[in-house]
């Protein structure tokens, strides 16, 4: 069962079976997302997805969703005014210190559930460090992940080499989802902007590579149809992730 830790008491928490709870984190972030997207496009985004995993049937032991952490790593988006980036550092010390809250009272799984790809290479790189040093096993389902939508058949016309940041997909699941924070008539293929990335280099900055607009991908080719078949995805593709933990000890 997918339920919010905040909402029990210590008491209630205190009858759950360790072996039988996972702890679930998710962290976004507060960044631009183009002319076309909230600032907090990756905060509603796991917001839209994290409803749908509560009710699901498959999930059968104790599945206690912390507090989201609405700040993450966007360093390559400081020219943009808005953007709130938090130190690697900073990250780190948070996610430890939830680490030892749980160890102290003997939760072992914690599932963390990223949705802005700048805070992936940080938070599996020291995956195996904090199962070491506090002996919880942390799973990363980060959204953005290469594998993650490798088998995803949802209609998506941009190769996902090409769809790295406020392209079709963002921008479909929040006309589904949050329409709201579309600009719908900044959407236009004038402003589309595919940017191949090298593998081997990570210190780009949005501001070179998307100067004066922010998004590197396509919105012009983003529906609300489009995006209702990615949260389905992306809804049934965690769950199946969570219902593998359970059974993990």
């Amino acid at each position: 069962m997918f339920t919010n830790l905040n909402s029990y008491t210590w008491e209630e928490i205190s009858r759950m079976d360790p072996e039988d709870t996972t702890y679930v984190l998710p962290i976004s972030a507060l960044e631009q997302h183009g002319r076309h997207l909230a600032i907090g496009a990756d905060d509603f985004i796991l917001a839209s997805v994290l409803k749908g995993l509560y009710g699901r049937t498959e999930l059968t032991s104790n599945f206690l969703c912390l507090p989201t952490i609405h700040y993450g790593n966007s360093h390559e988006h400081l020219a943009f005014r808005g953007v709130i980036s938090l130190g690697c550092e900073t990250i780190v010390a948070i996610v430890r210190d939830i680490l030892k809250c749980m160890q102290m009272h003997g939760f072992k799984k914690l599932a963390i559930i990223n949705s802005h790809g700048g805070n992936t290479a940080l938070l599996e790189a020291h995956a195996q460090e904090w199962e070491v040093e506090f002996g919880v096993k942390v799973f990363t389902i980060s959204f953005w992940s290469p594998w993650f939508f490798r088998d995803a058949d949802v209609g998506i016309e941009t190769p996902l080499a090409l769809e790295i940041h406020a392209g079709e997909m963002e921008t479909s699941i929040l006309q589904y989802s949050m329409p709201q924070m579309v600009r719908d008539a900044l959407c236009t293929p004038e402003l589309d902007n595919p940017v191949p990335l090298r593998d081997y280099y990570q210190g780009w900055l949005t501001c070179d590579v998307a100067a004066g607009n922010g998004a590197m991908g396509c919105a012009s080719k983003a529906s609300a149809e489009k995006g209702e078949r990615l949260i389905r995805f992306m809804d049934d593709k965690i769950t199946a992730i969570l219902a593998e933990i359970q059974n993990w000890h």
